[in-house]
């Protein structure tokens, strides 16, 4: 879980975000099971898995973007998962973008708070519809109009500024798209960045590849039961928590 987010995101209590804040996972644990526990970022184990059972173009070097709850990522170097010094690499939801507030001024807001599906959910109660297909089905939310259409094209434009921002960092081959989300509504996004990113201003970085993932709303938990046989059976360098 992200804990940065601000209360309001997550739509939970103080009282009970701050419990989950101190809450140790591998100490609980341990006291159940005598195996190793390890300690990842959710979207991070979404990444490992496309890295691992998915990549059909076999990219050596990506982005990988997970729209979830809230929207993170992961990233590949040299066909590796590449999880940084805090374990946090590929955070795209901290991604602060420049926007105009409600008077005219400029100002700046994570990307979390733009291509997260937290706020389809607001926008979809705001325009009187049921949100509960968002939650409870992730193959199929039936017709959801102008509403999706209109989140679709805000995400995209937020995964657009995020491909740019990484591309300038890091020269990836391709930004991987997936999500928690029905496959069509995930090509939508993928041919909107697409057509973002081709309109925007590339002057000193190369063209990346934009795809769909190949795992679907399943990476967080695949990637995590991933995890043990990549730490114990390959030579990839990463560091996670575990004891």
């Amino acid at each position: 879980m992200k804990f940065g987010i601000g209360l309001e995101e997550a739509g939970a209590p103080k009282k009970v975000m701050n419990e989950w804040k101190s809450f140790d996972f591998k100490q609980r644990i341990n006291q159940i099971i005598s195996l190793p526990v390890y300690v990842c970022n959710d979207d991070t184990a979404a990444c490992s898995a496309e890295l691992s059972f998915g990549n059909p173009a076999r990219f050596t070097d990506f982005l990988y973007i997970f729209i979830g709850t809230f929207i993170g990522g992961g990233v590949v170097i040299n066909e590796t998962l590449f999880t940084g010094k805090k374990g946090n690499a590929g955070a795209i939801g901290s991604l602060p973008r420049p926007v105009l507030n409600s008077e005219g001024q400029l100002t700046s807001q994570q990307l979390i708070m733009q291509s997260s599906l937290y706020i389809l959910e607001k926008m979809l109660k705001d325009d009187g519809y049921n949100t509960d297909i968002v939650w409870s089905s992730k193959e199929y939310w039936g017709d959801l109009g102008p509403v999706l259409d209109k989140w679709i094209d805000q995400v995209a434009d937020g995964l657009a500024y995020a491909a740019l921002c990484s591309l300038a960092i890091f020269d990836f081959e391709a930004i991987v798209i997936d999500g928690a989300i029905p496959i069509n509504v995930r090509e939508k996004i993928v041919l909107a960045t697409k057509l973002k990113l081709s309109q925007a201003d590339h002057r000193g970085i190369y063209r990346c590849a934009v795809q769909s993932g190949s795992i679907g709303a399943k990476a967080q938990s695949i990637g995590c039961a991933n995890l043990p046989l990549i730490i114990n059976f390959s030579q990839d360098n990463i560091s996670l928590s575990h004891n």
